[in-house]
């Protein structure tokens, strides 16, 4: 009895020499020690050249804060290496057919350092498909100075993941350019008088370049009224291109000078 009432008496004596924050220093010593590991996920484990492959890398364990780096493996053989930096997402464009990997390194605050493979990802080229084809529509044939024109262009054919582009032309000039973008529709307004065309282009996800030129497009003056003559009486018609003064100033014309001779002359007189 006495042997055991002396072993509580030292247990009780160790617990209350010893200073509390010990155990908390050995459970923070586990948790520095907390093996550093490291996943990496490919948005893709097949895919066609040119296609973009991203590859999400997640570190835990070791001492945060986190670097990334990435080499790129095809057929076996390292093709791209990187060096460390913040972002755990990596892009590549593979160009050619063929299997590949991505090492995907992580390196911790205190220099850590592990890496993993992803899973071998296959890269194939694209099948033979049929020339680009290219059909457009506009708005209008003709236009009035001043309003705009509108180009639709519908793409088949090709490797799909079309991009377009757009060269407006007046009397075979090149005066406005737009570059490709995923817009199928153009639209741009037309001041000077002239004859248009608008180039159409087609560039697919191989790169592959196709054209078509819209039909002639007539720019002419906008008319500002039409008069109609009927015997005796004299009628304006305004027209929206005009405004509410100038028709008000002609229609007070016809008021005070109701003969105004022959036809040529009052169509001179009007511009139109």
């Amino acid at each position: 009895m006495k042997k055991i009432l002396s072993l509580f008496l030292v247990a009780f004596l160790l617990l209350g020499v010893l200073p509390t924050n010990v155990f908390a220093d050995n459970i923070n010593i586990l948790e520095s020690k907390a093996v550093l590991s490291v996943k990496a996920v490919p948005n893709h484990t097949s895919l066609r050249t040119n296609q973009r492959l991203v590859v999400t890398t997640t570190a835990s364990g070791g001492t945060a804060p986190y670097m990334y780096a990435n080499y790129v493996i095809k057929d076996g053989k390292y093709i791209y290496k990187g060096w460390y930096g913040t972002n755990r997402e990596f892009s590549y464009v593979p160009k050619t057919p063929g299997t590949y990997q991505i090492t995907c390194f992580v390196r911790d605050k205190i220099g850590g350092v592990k890496y993993v493979n992803t899973v071998p990802i296959k890269v194939s080229s694209w099948s033979t498909t049929a020339p680009i084809k290219i059909s457009t529509a506009t708005n209008s044939a003709q236009l009035y100075s001043g309003e705009k024109v509108t180009v639709k262009v519908v793409a088949s054919g090709g490797a799909g993941g079309y991009s377009y582009a757009y060269y407006l032309r007046r009397n075979g000039k090149v005066v406005h350019k737009e570059w490709y973008s995923n817009k199928n529709t153009f639209t741009y307004g037309l001041v000077t008088p002239g004859s248009y065309d608008i180039l159409c282009f087609v560039k697919d996800r191989q790169g592959k370049i196709a054209s078509n030129s819209i039909r002639k497009i007539t720019v002419v003056h906008s008319p500002k009224y039409r008069a109609l003559v009927i015997g005796q009486h004299e009628y304006w018609d305004h027209y929206l291109s005009g405004t509410d003064v100038d028709a008000r100033n002609m229609y007070n014309k016809f008021l005070n000078n109701p003969p105004y001779g022959k036809m040529e002359k009052l169509q001179g007189w009007l511009d139109v």
